[in-house]
């Protein structure tokens, strides 16, 4: 798990669509979808990953192309999210999406070590909901990735 992602700067310059951004967006979330921060090696490989515009363009059609709008995803994320963006309302009192690019993942979660994600904030609850965080395949995962140590970035890790 992934603590927080940070962003190349300034955007590298790239000829063509947005997904000419693909390698640069990849080394950014370090080979890690933004969503569900598993790991491409644990998340069905490189070919299961995509690029994500996290501000829908169905909805911000003018950032189609904005390198800072790409989070890379893996494919049952990207599936899932498809163009949700938070209702006015939601988004005026502050609530959507987890951003990891702007927040820490302690900020909106808490890691439980039997897998489970406990939202922190009412952004962490329906970032959990939408996405379906909480599956029995992702909890038990992170629950095995815990087990062994490997959920280096995220703390504290609650006892279940």
């Amino acid at each position: 798990m992934i603590a927080r992602f940070d962003r190349t700067v300034p955007a590298p310059i790239v000829s063509g669509g947005y997904a000419a951004f693909r390698p640069y967006v990849r080394a950014d979330f370090r080979q890690c979808c933004a969503h569900c921060c598993l790991n491409e090696f644990w998340g069905g490989g490189v070919g299961s990953f995509e690029l994500d515009h996290y501000r829908p363009i169905s909805r911000f059609p003018h950032l189609a192309r904005d390198f800072y709008n790409l989070r890379y995803s893996c494919h049952v994320c990207n599936l899932t999210k498809s163009d949700y963006w938070s209702s006015p309302e939601m988004e005026a009192l502050g609530i959507g999406i987890v951003d990891l690019t702007i927040d820490s993942f302690a900020d909106h979660f808490r890691l439980l070590a039997s897998g489970i994600l406990e939202p922190v904030t009412d952004s962490g609850q329906v970032t959990i909901a939408l996405l379906r965080l909480n599956t029995t395949h992702l909890q038990q995962l992170r629950a095995f990735i815990v087990r062994n140590h490997w959920a280096l970035d995220v703390s504290p890790i609650a006892p279940a």
